[in-house]
């Protein structure tokens, strides 16, 4: 099976799961949490730039976004192991440690419960990051608001 069809199919399967475990919550967060989930299954950084760009602008096709909530996730499951962080005219990447699974090649069970955290939590450190260094698109006006809260009244997100 090719990577889209694998996307696709891994994508549909994670949003039609989630909308029966939380009935009660907004669409574009659906659309998010089952893109991370496909990413996060599917999307190997190993393979050339040139095909993941392809599949990834059809998922974003299908998904909207990228979402702050997106971004966060994916930009954590990069981060785990001893992953360091690098900027790029922009774009941020990692060096990572390969004793972790790279996004791409996790397991549908493993990538979907990492996901709803950051999906479905609290605004964390990791999405105040992104918010103020990335581009990103669709995103709730209850995310926006609560960023810009946290941003405007806690000293923790100074930068």
């Amino acid at each position: 099976m090719d990577t889209w069809k694998q996307l696709k199919s891994t994508y549909r399967k994670a949003y039609h799961q989630i909308t029966t475990e939380k009935p009660h919550e907004d669409e574009q967060k659906y659309k998010t949490f089952a893109s991370c989930v496909a990413i996060l299954c599917h999307d190997n950084v190993k393979y050339s730039l040139r095909d993941r760009l392809s599949y990834l602008t059809k998922l974003l096709d299908l998904s909207g976004g990228p979402t702050v909530r997106e971004h966060a996730c994916i930009q954590s499951a990069y981060a785990i192991g001893d992953a360091v962080e690098i900027k790029h005219h922009g774009m941020t990447s990692y060096a990572l440690d390969e004793r972790f699974p790279l996004p791409g090649t996790w397991d549908y069970q493993k990538a979907y419960n990492f996901s709803i955290p950051h999906i479905f939590g609290k605004i964390m450190p990791i999405h105040i990051k992104v918010w103020l260094e990335e581009n990103c698109f669709d995103d709730s006006p209850e995310d926006i608001l609560e960023i810009q809260t946290l941003l405007e009244t806690s000293s923790d997100y100074q930068y």
